[in-house]
């Protein structure tokens, strides 16, 4: 299982810059990229009180910097191609998010070990039930709920 301190390590080491600052709502987390400079992640300060919020916003974000979609910044959309290039980005660091902190291999032993349940399967990889739920419906992890069914 992925903890907080793994997400901080791995942002650590790959030398991207974590800053926290108190953003508006509905504003959580944000992340920017330039050649010029490493990336920086944005968190909002009400994170800290909230490890796996805050563990999920962090990896969704180091998820934008890895697969390049870190400069989407969500905001109203008169054009419907501006609103789908931001949903794709968004998509994009959620599907690394899921996969980083739910690995396939481990899904696997969990689920085959017995533990079947959403709130099992969230509790054990300490995630909320939404995210549980959107690596479930992935492709991969389709295949495992069938195993032990």
């Amino acid at each position: 299982m992925v903890t907080l301190d793994d997400a901080l390590d791995l942002a650590y080491r790959e030398g991207i810059e974590i800053r926290y600052h108190n953003f508006s709502s509905p504003l959580v987390g944000i992340s920017a990229c330039s050649p010029n400079h490493s990336p920086i992640i944005g968190l909002n300060k009400s994170l800290l009180h909230n490890n796996i919020e805050h563990k999920e916003v962090l990896t969704e974000e180091i998820g934008h910097v890895y697969t390049g979609t870190g400069n989407a910044v969500p905001r109203n959309h008169y054009i419907y191609r501006d609103k789908r290039a931001v949903m794709k980005c968004e998509a994009q660091g959620l599907l690394w998010q899921a996969h980083y902190l739910i690995p396939y291999r481990e899904l696997v032993f969990v689920m085959q070990s017995g533990k079947q349940e959403l709130w099992e399967l969230a509790e054990y990889f300490e995630v909320s039930h939404r995210l549980m739920w959107r690596r479930l419906k992935m492709a991969d992890a389709a295949k495992v709920r069938h195993m032990g069914a």
